[in-house]
């Protein structure tokens, strides 16, 4: 089965002098190329000479004679590399389309035409690979046959000047004419030279494959190219399409035009997906690990301008609207310095870049900036958070980004339990934020134990920093003191009341969780609802203390009295009244039964113990019966049955009531 004529293999033995029929897939090394270089300095010829695929597939390119889009091509070098070639366009119309081409690949044929030599797309052509970070590459000066000796010495020479003092000062330069098939032989050889570094592919981190191409194959339905940026997929998993937000099953896969049961990082990939339709896919969305990924308008990151801006544009201000491009993905934003109001060119600095609309990065992607209009392109960069908040200029959080550059993944771990909302996280948690496989995660917060302490709650595990979570208990705690020294008559404060004071934001399960955890070593006590420093202790002044007992024997003398009757009896002030009666309520000194009635807890015990000793002769008993034994009025009786009932000393049988439990003591429902 073959994806279309980009994936299409061609006969090795017609005309690609690099392609070997017996190789075998699955003991080679595959590898993805691009070109690059001005408009009609024979780019897509190169490709056609090496592979013999014509890589321009369109109609209109045909008819115009120049590459419009991206174009793809395979050769089998003679050591036995599977080679994947991206031909890009060559005119500054179709910038955006190369620079998708250029993303992901691990080197480049630069094509300089002899008859022309440096012209600005070659400028730029170099800017854009250098700025993305692809520093190995071929300069190729094509069309060789078109000028004399002199002429391509001149030319060589002038490339030569151009690059020094660039990374790609020391790139071989070849000539090539094709009516020389030595010339394309020789460049197939420097291409296997160039190919043998060893690869330090990202298999170990979640799939993430930008789409280059989308497109529908009877048969087989919607298929997407690209080149993998991390990880692996594996036919019959799952993918996401992501801004989309459609999930997918991988049906098949190829790569360099066979068939594959997999696809790693470096490789070209094309993907037959389960239901999705190819309308719905487009180049800049990407292929990635289900729910890995989240997507972000806004980004940290480090910047850095090219040497020689465009006369317009002598200097970049903050602020400036921008053209932003990462993988295959063109998006407007805004650049926000953080640490200057301007950039001169050449320099490089901490920036925020606000998009218009979300993409798919992750630490470490490199990015490209153009300006807005006219276009040009300025500088580019790498990304350090994904996901920040919203900053102002301040040299402080530059500092601090600048030396979260290049962290380990230990020390992403610990700042992103750092940076946590809640100091409790989940290695799930961890994982998602910081866009990184589980258990390379959990591996890593096994070698922080001295760092990194952990408990399990709920039938999870959750990890904290031992340092912050002191932290935090402290913190606590003093929000606990603080309400005792200003509500001196409460036993303590709410729970819900707490969360709210600590952080509103968060969860009352996960704020349970922690305050749990701290409750001992901060000197907390949780009884109930409530939260007390284990050493407080209600004080009341003399005043309020005369107020307590002349309560206390109100209450006593008069059994059954509503909160209001109290009040009036008092000469206190309403907000001081409800103060005392809370915390006598909660002291367990009164009690409040159903319809508001209050009563002092040695009436409630007295009630108790003769309705448990009634009900332990007779069994049951009628609400007259229990009424002529309290000497009690219906008003105040009903609701201290109901009030039992509640608290489960007795239970209700129509008119009558029984004991729930036989008595083998005494209940202390009142307290003592």
């Amino acid at each position: 089965m073959s994806y279309g004529r980009s994936l299409s293999p061609s006969d090795p033995s017609r005309t690609s002098p690099g392609n070997h029929e017996d190789a075998v897939m699955e003991s080679i090394t595959m590898f993805t190329i691009g070109t690059a270089g001005h408009i009609d300095h024979g780019k897509t010829t190169l490709c056609k000479l090496l592979t013999g695929v014509d890589t321009d597939r369109l109609v209109e390119e045909k008819e115009r004679g120049i590459s419009i889009d991206l174009g793809f091509a395979n050769l089998v070098t003679p050591q036995g590399k599977v080679v994947g070639i991206v031909d890009v366009p060559g005119h500054e119309r179709f910038i955006r389309n190369m620079v998708a081409g250029v993303s992901g690949i691990e080197a480049f044929l630069f094509t300089i035409a002899a008859d022309e030599g440096i012209m600005p797309q070659t400028r730029e052509h170099f800017d854009i690979l250098r700025i993305l970070g692809v520093s190995r590459g071929i300069v190729v000066l094509t069309k060789c046959d078109l000028v004399d000796r002199d002429w391509i010495d001149m030319v060589r020479g002038d490339v030569v000047d151009y690059l020094k003092g660039t990374p790609f000062a020391s790139l071989p330069i070849l000539e090539v004419d094709q009516d020389r098939p030595d010339s394309i032989r020789a460049l197939v050889a420097q291409i296997d030279r160039m190919l043998t570094f060893e690869r330090v592919s990202d298999t170990a981190s979640l799939f993430r494959m930008p789409i280059d191409r989308a497109f529908s194959l009877k048969g087989h339905g919607t298929v997407v190219t690209g080149t993998v940026l991390s990880g692996r997929l594996t036919v019959g998993e799952q993918v996401e399409i992501l801004p989309a937000g459609l999930r997918s099953r991988v049906r098949s896969i190829q790569s360099y035009h066979h068939p594959e049961q997999s696809v790693i990082a470096g490789q070209r990939g094309a993907l037959n997906l389960a239901d999705v339709e190819a309308a719905q896919v487009e180049r800049g969305h990407t292929a990635a690990t289900p729910g890995a990924f989240s997507l972000s308008s806004m980004l940290d990151a480090r910047l850095t301008l090219l040497s020689k801006l465009p006369a317009p544009f002598p200097k970049l201000k903050s602020a400036s609207r921008i053209r932003f491009y990462v993988g295959t993905t063109e998006v407007i934003g805004r650049l926000h310095l953080l640490e200057t109001q301007e950039m001169d060119p050449g320099a490089d600095q901490m920036v925020q870049i606000r998009l218009e609309r979300p993409v798919v990065v992750n630490r470490q992607d490199r990015f490209l900036i153009r300006t807005f209009s006219p276009v040009f392109t300025v500088g580019g960069g790498v990304v350090l958070e994904p996901h920040p908040p919203k900053r102002r200029r301040d040299p402080t959080v530059a500092r601090q980004l600048a030396q979260s550059e290049g962290s380990r993944p230990a020390d992403l771990i610990v700042s992103c339990l750092r940076r946590a909302q809640m100091p409790l996280v989940t290695a799930a948690e961890v994982a998602q934020t910081l866009v990184l496989r589980i258990d390379t995660v959990e591996a890593e917060l096994k070698g922080l134990s001295s760092t990194i302490g952990s408990v399990d709650r709920r039938k999870r595990r959750y990890y904290f920093l031992k340092d912050r979570l002191s932290r935090e208990g402290q913190r606590i705690r003093e929000l606990v003191v603080k309400h005792h020294h200003e509500q001196p008559l409460t036993l303590g404060i709410d729970r819900a009341s707490l969360q709210v004071l600590f952080d509103p934001r968060c969860e009352s399960e996960a704020f349970a969780d922690l305050l749990s955890l701290i409750a001992a070593e901060c000197g907390l006590v949780i009884e109930g609802s409530l939260v007390r420093d284990s050493h407080f202790a209600p004080s009341l002044d003399p005043e309020t203390e005369i107020q307590f007992a002349n309560i206390e024997r109100q209450l006593i003398n008069d059994g059954f009295v509503t909160a209001t009757e109290l009040f009036g009896s008092t000469r206190m002030r309403r907000n001081a009244f409800d103060k005392l009666l809370g915390l006598m309520l909660a002291q367990k000194v009164i009690f409040k039964l159903p319809s508001n009635l209050l009563a002092h807890r040695r009436t409630i015990f007295d009630y108790e113990r003769q309705i448990v000793e009634f009900l332990t002769i007779r069994d049951k008993a009628s609400v007259g019966e229990i009424k002529e034994l309290l000497n009690l009025t219906r008003k105040s009786l009903i609701p201290l049955l109901e009030f039992f009932d509640e608290k489960g000393v007795t239970v209700r049988a129509g008119n009558e009531r029984r004991l729930r439990h036989r008595p083998t003591g005494p209940s202390g429902l009142s307290g003592g």
